[in-house]
């Protein structure tokens, strides 16, 4: 991986779905985790599927949106993110250094496996998100919770800025997604779809 692009699958602004408030997400592309019946099989391939793009110009995009839309923060996807770490480091410093948007960022590690690595990057990361949703999606555990696939992630609120909400997100059976098209032949789906009764998702 590059130490100044990341390598994505998509990216958009305006988003509802993945965080409070209007949002510019991130989807990363490459994953290792292959986890049943995830909402972005698409986003697996480690060297396909995807694009590179500089932390320069995707930083820059991002500071167009803040002048056109009320965006409160930033959410990364994927993919895994954090298979991408070096790049992802120099964006959040640009965020954080120029920008008050909040960061909420996913992964298919536990955040005890992202604690215990030796490299400076990753806890960077830990230590300049505000909320990490980690775990593997788990079929059997789609319990509908907000912004979790699976019962078995957490929600880890990393900094003070949700902190005060933070029985009430954790505590939320809310799910809505956002269909957007990605060129003139593919759809995208942002958000975490809500499992009815019966579902086998």
């Amino acid at each position: 991986m590059e130490n100044n692009k990341l390598y994505l699958y998509h990216r958009a602004s305006g988003i509802k779905t993945l965080g409070p408030g209007l949002r510019y997400a991130i989807w990363t592309q490459g994953c290792i985790h292959n986890c049943k019946n995830c909402i972005a099989p698409d986003t697996h391939p480690l060297d396909k599927n995807g694009y590179w793009l500089s932390v320069e110009e995707l930083y820059l995009e991002i500071e167009e949106s803040i002048k056109k839309e009320n965006l409160r923060g930033i959410t990364i996807s994927g993919g895994e993110p954090f298979l991408q770490v070096s790049p992802l480091v120099k964006l959040i410093k640009m965020l954080k250094e120029k920008t008050k948007l909040d960061i909420i960022c996913f992964t298919g590690f536990d955040y005890s496996q992202l604690k215990n690595k030796k490299d400076e990057n990753t806890k960077y990361i830990l230590a300049n998100i505000d909320i990490l949703i980690d775990g593997k999606y788990v079929e059997e555990k789609n319990e509908n919770n907000y912004l979790r696939g699976s019962s078995n992630q957490n929600m880890i609120f990393l900094s003070e800025r949700y902190k005060k909400y933070e029985n009430d997100m954790k505590n939320l059976k809310n799910r809505n997604i956002e269909i957007m098209w990605i060129n003139d032949r593919e759809i995208f789906i942002a958000g975490i779809p809500y499992k009815e009764s019966g579902d086998k998702y």
